[in-house]
């Protein structure tokens, strides 16, 4: 029996390492359920391919074998370049990586020059290391989209903050006079009754029905100051654009779990508060160490939301994603409902000490995803909006509940409900240039505040303002806990944000304005 090659013996180690290296750096993210479908799927292709590079073999089609290793050595650099890349510089994970992926590919063709391994096995180990390799670039490889962007793998507590991320820079320091708790409710394609009547012919909102009948104060001409979901609660969050326009493009949407600093998170803790934030599902990333609390509905997987870049969605484990789907009823906690889950942990905030800040993400209502228009057409979109009646009366009734479990024990409590963005029927002016539809289709929003009189020498007066915007009322409510000052530098002045520039709203309101009491 030969003997064991001592380089091979170095080779595997360093594989062996870097993977649990790596295992660990992104435990977090990857479910029990990733690992089974991946597992199945690779199973499977492990079989197929064995069977082709055999056949292959045995007919003697010798030119076939190194062009499929050809194709998989592509697939195995292309993948481990999106994970190299994205790694931080001189990490330990990065050097194992760098060393481990091509030492085992030098090693499986010294094995093979040797005669241990035929072409076709040869191809057949390029292939697996590609597979295996590729599940961690889908975690952390990062597009230039800041749409689809992947979160960050470790806690911020390890590794220094971008200096540019410093919230004194942006932000004054304010000392709240009143300490109630207070629930930023951010919904889900929240858009304004008058988008709903106008865009998709729903004569009245089930949603804003509600809102007028159980006290809540509705404000008028409402807009988020950016779209979409990360990048607007990115906005209200950061408080300034100047902070919000330097964010790298890998922290995009993760100020809300914590991740990075956020100037409103900041004034709260500065004032004694805890903050805790409730999603459906890591949309957000993984908790960061500038939250107490980051619960979400569903466990994380490398499969949902953001985690996935779209640059490997298609290659990833052949589709493991695809049967991940498949699981993903059974991933939600304590085999609760989405919403059940976040009520519950609504009861365990409620029973803390200390005054709490909780921004808690809430789905329905849901935006359109079908053919965009250029222009609103109610017809084109019947079927839309005949499922936006039925999110509309769920979002209705989730909100009952989450004012009654806010209330039940706690008759200070502050709610301020907004919408994240309006329906999306639309896409961006292919010119760069804004549209009347566009603005409002993307930046109309839902805003109230409950009880309707909370912060009503603060909040802007009915009959003295044309339009408000999300992070405007975010402002307001910190300068009425405050007893009047002012977050804000000198002449902070709220504007939309579109591919990088400001707009103003002014011109663009879609309502008769608030009439005076």
């Amino acid at each position: 029996m030969p003997k064991t090659n001592p380089f091979f013996l170095f080779m595997a180690t360093i594989g062996i390492v870097a993977a649990g290296m790596m295992g660990l750096a992104f435990a977090s993210v990857i479910s029990a359920f990733d690992i089974i479908c991946f597992a199945i799927v690779l199973a499977v292709f492990l079989f197929l391919a064995s069977r082709i590079f055999r056949f292959l073999e045995r007919r003697g089609w010798h030119v076939a074998v190194p062009v499929l290793a050809f194709l998989a050595g592509i697939f195995l650099f292309h993948n481990l370049y999106l994970f190299v890349i994205s790694l931080p510089p001189g990490s330990a994970v990065r050097v194992l990586t760098v060393l481990a992926v091509p030492s085992a590919v030098a090693t499986g063709v010294i094995w093979a020059l040797r005669g241990r391994m035929g072409g076709g096995k040869l191809a057949l180990v390029a292939v697996v290391l590609g597979l295996l390799v590729s599940a961690y670039p889908a975690v952390m490889a990062q597009g230039e989209n800041a749409q689809s962007q992947g979160v960050r793998q470790t806690s911020l507590a390890e590794n220094a903050v971008d200096p540019a991320y410093n919230v004194t820079k942006y932000i004054r320091p304010v000392t709240f006079r009143t300490k109630p708790n207070v629930y930023l409710l951010g919904l889900s394609a929240g858009t304004a009754e008058a988008m709903v009547q106008a865009h998709l012919g729903i004569e009245s909102s089930p949603l804003s029905d509600y809102l007028r009948t159980s006290g809540f104060r509705i404000f008028h001409n409402v807009f988020t100051e950016a779209q979409l979901t990360r990048l607007s609660y990115d906005l209200i969050l950061s408080m300034n654009r100047d902070l919000f326009f330097s964010l790298n493009a890998k922290d995009r949407g993760t100020m809300i779990s914590g991740n990075i600093p956020s100037p409103l998170y900041t004034i709260f803790h500065d004032n004694g508060y805890e903050v805790s934030t409730l999603a459906e599902a890591a949309k957000f990333g993984v908790k960061g160490p500038y939250v107490e609390r980051y619960e979400v509905a569903v466990e994380a997987s490398l499969c949902n939301f953001h985690f996935l870049p779209e640059e490997v969605k298609s290659t990833m484990f052949l589709g493991g994603c695809d049967l991940r789907k498949l699981f993903n009823p059974l991933s939600k906690k304590k085999n609760k409902s989405i919403f059940d889950f976040q009520i519950e942990q609504l009861a365990r905030i409620g029973q803390s000490d200390k005054p709490q800040l909780v921004f808690l993400h809430m789905r329905p209502p849901y935006h359109y995803r079908d053919m965009k228009l250029t222009a609103p057409d109610p017809a084109k979109v019947q079927p839309f909006a005949e499922k936006s009646k039925e999110f509309l009366a769920q979002a209705a009734e989730n909100l009952r509940r989450v004012q009654e479990e806010i209330y039940k024990d706690d008759p200070n409590a502050i709610i301020l409900a907004f919408g994240d963005h309006g329906l999306s029927l639309s896409d961006p002016p292919p010119d760069g240039s804004l549209t009347e539809f566009f603005v409002h289709d993307r930046y109309a929003v839902l805003g109230a505040v409950y009880p309707a009189g909370a912060c009503a020498d603060y909040f802007p007066k009915a009959g003295a303002y044309a339009h408000v915007t999300s992070a405007e009322l975010v402002g307001d409510l910190v300068r009425c806990l405050s007893g009047g000052q002012d977050p804000y530098p000198v002449g902070y002045q709220h504007l939309g944000i579109f591919n990088q520039s400001t707009f103003d709203f002014a011109g663009y309101e879609y309502e008769p304005a608030e009439p005076a009491p």
